[in-house]
């Protein structure tokens, strides 16, 4: 299955090396998923980042289950037609896309003055 278009393929140049998921982030996410704004722009701006951030995570949650499953499979010894490398590039692919809405959602809803 593939859920990244090849845009956002591994071997692009833009990918980075090195993706952060900070705790801090993900607290305001959790904030943002529960809280529920009585202006309809920004009830609707939260919806509209939260189902960008629910379908990554959706896909990125698939595409481990399937790296694991092929992993186990293919370090028994039975050699299949997975290829575990590409699988790990999806995952890393995903895993970028996860962390870069994570981390728009946390800078924009960051508390004033920190967290």
């Amino acid at each position: 299955m593939s859920y990244v278009s090849s845009e956002n393929a591994l071997r692009d140049d833009s990918t980075p090396e090195v993706v952060t998921v900070a705790r801090d982030d993900l607290r305001v996410v959790s904030a943002v998923i529960s809280a529920r704004f009585t202006e309809e722009a920004a009830e609707q701006q939260r919806l509209t980042l939260l189902d960008d951030l629910l379908r990554a995570t959706s896909h990125l949650a698939r595409a481990l289950s399937e790296h694991a499953r092929h992993g186990l499979s293919e370090s028994r010894g039975s050699h299949s037609r997975w290829n575990v490398s590409e699988d790990a590039e999806q995952v890393y692919a995903l895993l970028v896309q996860y962390g870069t809405f994570v981390r728009q959602i946390g800078r924009e809803y960051e508390p004033q003055g920190g967290s």
